[in-house]
């Protein structure tokens, strides 16, 4: 969890890593349950290295803002769609980039069909 990452692991100013060492401040979450206010009085910072540490802490910490829709359109990009919709929906949303795929079943059933097919759909 990025909540219990330490301080010390991160990418701070050598000076605001020292004012770090001075207080009980140990982890993120430790920081990010202070106000504002709070962290400026404790870490003793001005308004502006304030606002500049909590930022840094917020885009090095905090996962990047997602949407259903933008997670539907990731798992879709990395995929070859194989046709079949069930099939599909199986493997969410076909094939994906960088994995390997087993078929399985008795002879005849059309694995190496399937597998004929998502190779040609590989250089379309």
């Amino acid at each position: 969890m990025a909540e219990s990452r330490q301080l010390t692991t991160l990418s701070l100013s050598r000076r605001a890593k020292d004012k770090m060492k001075k207080t009980k401040l140990k982890t993120v979450k430790d920081v990010l349950s202070l106000s504002y206010l709070d962290v400026a009085e404790v870490l003793h910072m001005n308004n502006k290295e304030c606002k500049q540490f909590m930022d840094h802490l917020f885009v090095t910490c905090c996962p990047k803002h997602l949407t259903a829709l933008d997670m539907v359109d990731t798992e879709f990009k990395g995929s070859i769609r194989l046709g079949n919709d069930q099939l599909d929906a199986l493997l969410h949303g076909g094939l994906q980039f960088g994995t390997i795929s087993e078929f399985v079943g008795p002879c005849g059933v059309g694995k190496t069909q399937w597998c004929y097919y998502a190779s040609i759909l590989c250089f379309t």
